[in-house]
């Protein structure tokens, strides 16, 4: 194979311009060996996990990185970027993993595919940060004992042989055999990454048979995170929205051909009349795409197909395009989420409205709790709930969450029964949906008289915040305006407590979502804030045992500065 024929076929992801496929060469010098090996190119199973086990163990760094997760991830990455690429998840992934850990804040952990323990230390490491003082477990089932071997000794490296338990054998054997012996009863949060064609199998008997994933949990599949986010760009062309499944019914794609008249929208078969109904142009099932796609590439011949969301499609359907498009090559894109990130007018009165509603919910809370009465967290979200649905919203746009007393302190839990008790600190997240915009709004107050250092929680957080709103004008970057909320909270004295602090970013876009695509106010992104950007600004600082908190504020960038869409008080003391 010529370095041409290499070069075109493993910088096919990245549009193979000279300029990225040296940058990434120079990043990836294992890239090619896979590209002048051509089809015998190996990815596993060659004796590249027993070189990457002693690569690791011979570091100049060994000393260093024992009981430190994240120096031997690093050191795991190396070997596969300078000398033998491996099919682990990655720094890129690496990212979307722990901020799906820090939201979902698992205590038991499953995986399905365990290779040389790459994930099982990123997860048991994320899932301990989240629970310092609480057990978290991870189980992880690898079929081949030789892999188990590798990731025991890496995860015991790494200080996590506590947190994690390597199992040999098909997944499907080790998790019923888990069940049997009283070992597992649920789980929280299931990673499939092993066989494909076993995906589904497995996940069928976790679910169906062993009934181990109760509703809230949390499924996700290497190239295919699952949830709702799939429609985030779908519903900027149609109001298709179809209820959550397991099937292809929670699942659609929008196509724009050069050459077509009309876009078209592909959906499960058993959505087609309803989409059909909510849609402008054509509809077709998913039994049609290919042979559509087919005569489109037929067409065209030649070119490039952009891909948004490619990090929501699942890859059952990321494979099925990717065989109907011949010579095409198909390759991410962001430019529909840079385009959604600046709001009409129109936008930004839907999304003020949507702000106001949320704000009536929480002055519902507020005089719910003068009434003198106890009250659950369950209940309080239930009033945000009517507060808003009577107000006009159209639904809540997301689960509301009411966390009183020391649950404050979790990240992301659902509202239980606790009752609130004077002394408390309590976070809110909240947010309604209006003709199909959504506010996300943060908040936290005090409850009763309490003690100082809760008080000055509530300060500091609201304090970041207010710098940020003071910081954000158009023409900075996302990434300077996170550094202004983030160096606040750390010199607040919270980094410890703070995940924004300690750089998972401090705002996202909102819109048709709690959460797009851009602008992400975090570190590294240097997208260039432009006017009409609406967006949240936040600030969590979260203390095991005592509470904690996030402030959220939703903003729309105007000529010079920027405009608060939401009105309640970030200081809350009641």
């Amino acid at each position: 194979m010529q370095e041409g024929d290499w070069k075109a076929k493993v910088s096919e992801d990245i549009g193979a311009d000279d300029t990225a496929w040296h940058k990434k060469l120079e990043k990836y010098p294992s890239l090619k060996k896979i590209g002048e090996l051509g089809q015998d190119a190996k990815f596993s199973h060659d004796g590249r996990e027993e070189r990457c086990l002693e690569f690791v163990k011979s570091h100049a760094n060994i000393a260093e990185m024992r009981g430190n997760p994240t120096m031997v991830q690093q050191a795991i990455d190396e070997f596969s970027s300078q000398q033998e690429m491996l099919i682990n998840l990655g720094p890129d992934k690496n990212r979307l993993m722990a901020e799906m850990i820090t939201k979902e804040n698992p205590v038991v952990f499953v995986e399905f595919g365990g290779h040389v323990g790459y994930s099982a230390i990123l997860i048991a490491d994320s899932m301990r940060k989240q629970r310092p003082h609480k057990a978290v477990k991870v189980w992880s089932l690898e079929f081949e004992p030789r892999f188990t071997k590798i990731s025991t000794e890496l995860i015991a490296l790494a200080g996590l042989q506590d947190v994690v338990t390597v199992v040999a054998g098909p997944a499907s054997d080790s998790i019923e055999k888990l069940k049997a012996e009283g070992q597992i009863d649920h789980i929280d949060f299931l990673f499939i990454d092993h066989v494909e064609e076993l995906f589904l199998p497995d996940l069928k008997i976790a679910v169906d048979e062993l009934q181990l994933l109760k509703p809230g949990a949390v499924v996700v599949a290497d190239n295919g995170l699952v949830p709702a986010p799939v429609y985030r760009d779908i519903c900027y062309f149609t109001e298709f929205r179809p209820l959550d499944g397991v099937s292809d019914i929670a699942n659609a794609i929008f196509f724009l051909g050069l050459d077509e008249e009309q876009p078209s929208l592909f959906v499960s078969k058993q959505c087609v009349d309803y989409a059909t109904e909510v849609t402008s142009f054509p509809v077709y099932s998913f039994d049609e795409m290919k042979s559509r796609l087919e005569a489109f590439a037929a067409r065209v011949q030649t070119g490039t197909l952009g891909l948004e969301g490619a990090s929501y499609i699942p890859e059952d359907l990321s494979r099925r395009v990717r065989t109907s498009i011949g010579d095409l090559s198909l390759k991410d894109t962001q430019v529909l989420a840079e385009i959604k990130a600046i709001k009409s007018e129109n936008e930004v009165a839907l999304i003020r409205k949507a702000s106001a509603l949320t704000d009536i919910a929480m002055a519902t809370i507020r005089d719910a709790l003068a009434d003198g009465k106890q009250h659950t967290e369950r209940e309080l979200a239930l009033i945000a709930d009517r507060a808003m649905l009577t107000g006009g919203a159209e639904r809540t746009g997301y689960d509301s969450m009411v966390q009183a007393g020391p649950r404050s302190a979790f990240n992301l839990a659902r509202p239980t029964d606790r009752l609130l008790q004077p002394g408390d600190l309590v976070i809110t997240d909240i947010g309604a949906r209006y003709r199909g915009y959504v506010a996300d709004g943060g908040r936290g107050f005090t409850y009763g008289k309490v003690s100082p250092d809760k008080v000055a929680i509530v300060k500091a957080a609201a304090a970041a915040v207010e710098a940020g709103l003071a910081a954000a004008r158009p023409g900075i970057t996302a990434s300077s305006l996170n550094a202004t909320i983030q160096q606040a909270l750390v010199k607040s004295g919270y980094e410890q407590y703070s995940t924004e602090a300690r750089g998972h970013g401090t705002g996202h876009g909102t819109g048709m979502d709690p959460e797009e695509a851009q602008p992400w106010i975090g570190p590294g992104n240097e997208t260039i804030l432009r006017e009409n950007m609406v967006f949240t600004l936040k600030a969590t600082i979260t203390v095991p045992g005592v509470g904690g908190l996030r402030t959220e504020r939703i903003v729309r960038l105007t000529a010079r500065a920027c405009e608060p869409l939401d009105e309640f008080p970030m200081e809350l003391y009641w």
